[in-house]
């Protein structure tokens, strides 16, 4: 075979290349994309909790009802979903 072996998993020099081609595409990102409810009665979780807690990871969080802008909001959701590391979706809606 033409791979390195560790136990009974082999890596192939086209697994090699697919890891080495992934590392050069892949987007560094520190922000943090958040998916919530806009209502003021989950705004404490946001800013007492998701917030704070994405900040002391090292991240920047994204709500899209805190920014500008003139698009359709579904892709604007979408493009900022894909500048982002990671998301953080609270379904709850008030429940």
């Amino acid at each position: 075979m033409d791979g390195k072996y560790r136990g009974d998993i082999a890596l192939t020099i086209a697994g090699w290349n697919y890891l080495e081609q992934l590392d050069k595409t892949t987007f560094r990102s520190d922000q943090a994309f958040v998916a919530m409810w806009f209502d003021p009665e989950v705004s404490s979780a946001y800013k007492d909790g998701i917030e704070p807690a994405i900040r002391d990871a090292g991240y920047v969080p994204m709500r899209i009802d805190q920014k500008e802008h003139a698009n359709r909001i579904d892709d604007e959701i979408i493009a900022e979903i894909r500048r982002s590391r990671f998301v953080v979706a609270d379904f709850t809606c008030g429940l």
